[in-house]
């Protein structure tokens, strides 16, 4: 029986892989990827020759024979799951293969990388003692207007943004983030990793620059 492990991989900075992470990609039996050419830059970077799959749990009509092949391949040995970057399983595809792995009793082990959460959390320049992640940043008013506002009032919020970040502000998604009641909400914006370290830290009742 092999050993599922969840490899956190560079959000950026190829160098930021750690030597536990490049380890275990080389002698797991299979990788289980989110975008196996992403992936792969990482692998060609570091001489890694693995067999890779693509896994995702997300908008995927192949998703089940996908599950049955990794689950196959972890009878028979170790195998690792990595996203496009950072940790799997983070606003990132692999919570349905982990829930069926649990189930059916293989064991699982993580290997700590970056995160874009943790990342911009700590450059931010607004209090992160206590903080609660809500996900992708509603895309619609409607769904920004039944987010729940107590939880925010003694802690940081974090969410990540689309994709489409950068339309953000000419489409008015950005400045509910930032105006409060009575004008006192500090943000701070991380752009996606592939530009950090750009952060964009504002004054109370100032409008991000994106």
């Amino acid at each position: 029986m092999g050993t599922l492990y969840l490899v956190g991989t560079p959000i950026g900075n190829l160098e930021d892989v750690s030597e536990r992470a490049l380890h275990t990609l080389r002698q797991v039996r299979l990788i289980a990827a989110e975008i196996p050419p992403r992936t792969q830059r990482l692998l060609a970077r570091y001489d890694i020759h693995t067999p890779m799959v693509r896994f995702t749990d997300a908008y995927d009509r192949k998703k089940r024979p996908r599950l049955e092949m990794v689950l196959a391949a972890l009878a028979e040995g170790d195998v690792a799951l990595v996203s496009e970057a950072g940790m799997p399983g983070l606003a990132d595809p692999g919570y349905e293969l982990l829930a069926a792995v649990l189930e059916r009793g293989f064991p699982v082990e993580p290997v700590p990388g970056p995160t874009a959460l943790s990342a911009a959390l700590a450059v931010a320049g607004i209090p992160a003692e206590r903080f609660i992640f809500l996900g992708f940043l509603p895309s619609t008013a409607g769904a920004r207007g039944e987010l729940p506002s107590s939880p925010t009032k003694r802690r940081t919020a974090c969410w990540q943004p689309w994709p489409t970040w950068r339309a953000c502000s000419a489409s008015g998604k950005w400045p509910w983030l930032v105006n409060s009641p009575n004008g006192t909400r500090r943000c701070s914006a991380a752009p996606p990793p592939s530009c950090w370290p750009t952060t964009a830290p504002t004054r109370p009742g100032a409008s991000l620059p994106w």
